[in-house]
């Protein structure tokens, strides 16, 4: 049996994002976490001032702050050199 307290969680990349969504769905078990290369909470559904949109599809579904029918480029959070500027504050 796995203890349910003093939970450390980690990820590299994409499991990185997980490991986020995870430390904050369950923060009151979530003691740690060791994240690399990976997203702020809520970054991937977020759009920013400078992104770029594009017709919804499968890999970004969902997109706060898009107009209907448009959505934003996945990964845009990770993107090396992209337009995406990521603001804290919307998050």
């Amino acid at each position: 049996i796995l203890p349910t307290s003093n939970v450390i969680v980690g990820g590299l990349s994409s499991g990185a994002d997980f490991a986020v969504q995870y430390q904050v769905a369950f923060s009151s078990e979530v003691i740690g976490s060791v994240i690399d290369a990976g997203q702020p909470y809520r970054c991937a559904t977020t759009r920013f001032a400078n992104d770029t949109l594009q017709p919804v599809s499968a890999e970004v579904p969902i997109c706060e702050g898009c107009p209907s029918g448009t959505t934003i480029a996945y990964d845009h959070c990770k993107v090396s050199g992209g337009n995406s500027i990521v603001d804290v504050l919307l998050l």
